[in-house]
């Protein structure tokens, strides 16, 4: 019997990576294991919360802006770090960094749920709610190192290792990306579904042990696979680390804090300079959003009275439809071209999410909510159609020396984006104001939507 690892990704090609047999499986079994633990765990960790601390939208998204927080302040060092460093000791770290984070997250969820239930008969309620915070602030934390850590992994992983595996062999890569986004999605849609049904029909204690065990079990997997691929692909191994220049001792504490803030400020600069600038703008400026089964919109759902089985459901059929664009991107691409089937993508984007906002807010009743949901599901086609687009103009288009740093500044943008939009749910953190943050999200798709059209329009004439 053939050794599933001997199957190539293509009958033939020109290009020796692809002619060659490639470690698929290994690839796909550590993408699966890691994307899996990250999204059952940023799923879970909302649904958790929500049940911990009852009745407002500002402790998840208090935790959301701390993770998106770490990503804007350190990502100059995750990428000078990565192009600095051999590749299979980075994405090790990230694999171990990212467990550790979220079982001892496990723990202090324990503990945050002893609480929730000793506040009912406790006779100074005041130190136990003090005891929360406490503990959710401590949460916040780790959900920073899980959230670099599992940045570290993607950069490595989607914006070097697939691109180094595909050797210029742009079919290849096409199918190298959307089989990776296939398996995101895929956990993106079964994972949430698995938490949720498991919460619903046991007890958030007993969710938050799955989710401990499953990080634990998978750990050693994850590593083993990932050295498999390493070693069967050599390309992995001939990167040539990049030095960048460190701070130069300053005479006062004043001229620290400029050169600190220039250092950090230099990759941005150089982003927004870069020729793959407003594509990877646009695919940023979409993470300002509230309209996507994310935090915020599950809290807004569990206030109108859905419950996490009936959450989750919607959330697989989400999914389903965003697993389509794996299928129509690659074939729309091999048609037209990335760079148009990224116009065609944002603009259905837009639509749906327009048509979403307009129901919701014209009808006040389950019609508006309904038109609401069925607006955001429609839109996810255009998104992830439009990801796999931008993503490979960027892998092509950005030189293999900057990729890291020019990842990183752009999940630090993206971040930003993020961020604003958690932002907007605390300031507005009643669930009967969700249609403002509604409305904002809308704006930013149609935005990015503009700027997509004037990259298309500068692409058209060169």
């Amino acid at each position: 019997m053939a050794d599933p690892e001997q199957s190539p990704l293509l009958p033939s090609s020109t290009d020796s990576t692809s002619a060659t047999s490639l470690p698929t499986v290994s690839l796909y079994i550590s993408h699966a294991l890691s994307t899996w633990n990250s999204r059952v765990f940023e799923y879970a960790a909302v649904l958790f919360l929500t049940e911990i601390i009852p009745g407002s939208l500002a402790p998840s998204s208090w935790y959301a802006l701390g993770r998106a927080g770490s990503v804007i302040v350190a990502s100059r060092q995750i990428g000078n770090y990565i192009d600095s460093s051999p590749r299979l000791p980075i994405i090790r770290k990230s694999i171990v960094y990212q467990r550790i984070a979220v079982i001892i997250s496990c723990g202090i969820l324990f503990l945050m749920l002893r609480a929730s239930v000793n506040v009912l008969h406790a006779a100074t309620p005041g130190l136990v709610f003090s005891l929360q915070s406490e503990l959710l602030i401590v949460l916040i934390f780790l959900a920073c190192i899980e959230r670099l850590a599992a940045m570290m992994n993607l950069i490595v992983v989607e914006r070097d290792w697939v691109v180094v595996i595909a050797g210029g062999n742009i079919p290849l890569l096409t199918k190298l990306n959307s089989q990776m986004r296939r398996i995101d999605l895929f956990c993106k849609m079964v994972g949430p579904l698995t938490i949720s049904l498991i919460i619903s029909f046991t007890s958030v204690k007993f969710g938050i042990w799955v989710v401990l065990v499953t990080n634990l079990l998978s750990v050693g997997i994850e590593y083993w696979a990932i050295a498999r691929v390493y070693h069967r692909v050599p390309t992995l191994a001939l990167k040539t680390p990049q030095s960048h220049r460190s701070l130069s001792p300053s005479n006062t504490s004043v001229q620290a804090v400029r050169r600190s803030f220039s250092s950090w400020l230099t990759p941005f600069v150089e982003w927004s300079r870069h020729a793959m600038f407003l594509p990877s703008l646009t695919l940023s400026l979409l993470y300002f959003t509230v309209l996507s089964f994310g935090g915020q919109m599950i809290v807004f759902l569990l206030y109108e009275g859905f419950d996490t089985a009936h959450i989750g459901w919607l959330r697989t059929l989400s999914v389903i439809l965003e697993l389509s664009a794996t299928f129509s991107a690659p074939w729309l691409m091999s048609k037209i071209g990335a760079i148009r089937t990224g116009r065609w993508f944002i603009n259905w984007q837009s639509v749906s999410v327009v048509f979403a906002v307009v129901f919701f807010c014209y009808f006040s009743d389950r019609v508006g909510l309904w038109g609401l949901i069925a607006g955001v599901i429609l839109s996810r086609v255009g998104l992830w159609g439009f990801d796999l687009a931008v993503q490979v103009q960027i892998q092509n288009g950005v030189e293999e020396t900057k990729r890291a740093r020019f990842s990183s500044t752009e999940t630090a943008i993206q971040s930003i984006f993020d961020l604003l939009s958690f932002a907007a749910t605390i300031v507005c953190a009643d669930p009967k104001q969700f249609k403002i943050p509604a409305i904002v999200s809308a704006a930013a798709v149609c935005i990015s939507a503009v700027l997509y059209s004037v990259y298309v329009y500068r692409a058209q004439k060169l």
